[in-house]
């Protein structure tokens, strides 16, 4: 893996990046799959939980840590309406951490934006996907209601984006 290649001086959290790809091409057009939902939950999740490793353990043992910093990470970026299940998981995966983890929270950072170009490019080469279906806060008036006509769904545009 990258930590064995770099003697152990690199590392990169691939599970949420694995979540992040899934979300991306598996659930194209759900609110968790966003660019504004997927970057903006992780960067608050992450700092949540990297900030909290400056609490002294005789404070808040990891023990405890971990489900109250998920929680409040999870309770916050449903609040705000940035929903991304991946940001759980890096919640948890920071909170564990004795000292702070910024580097490592910074290459996730990196990674998201980069999985985020790379599907913009592959899923908008195919003519029946859109990606992303926003990019900012939604307008009510331009969401897309779904429906189902002859095995197809479609948006009401009537453009194509998922054959059943």
């Amino acid at each position: 893996g990258i930590v064995h290649s770099s003697d152990g001086d690199i590392s990169i959290l691939l599970g949420p990046l694995g979540a992040l790809v899934t979300c991306h091409y598996g659930l194209t057009g759900s609110p968790a799959a966003q660019p504004r939902n997927s970057f903006m939950g992780i960067l608050i999740t992450s700092t949540m939980a990297t900030t909290s490793a400056y609490i002294p353990v005789s404070i808040l043992p990891v023990w405890v840590r971990i489900p109250v910093v998920t929680s409040l990470g999870i309770a916050t970026t449903l609040a705000l309406g940035f929903t991304h299940p991946p940001a759980g998981a890096v919640a948890i995966i920071f909170a564990q951490e004795s000292e702070p983890l910024w580097v490592s929270m910074g290459r996730l950072l990196f990674g998201y934006v980069e999985a985020i170009l790379f599907a913009i490019i592959f899923i908008n080469l195919y003519e029946s996907s859109t990606f992303p279906m926003y990019w900012g806060i939604p307008n009510p008036r331009d969401w897309t209601y779904w429906r189902s006509k002859q095995g197809m769904i479609e948006n009401l545009s009537g453009r194509r984006l998922l054959k059943i």
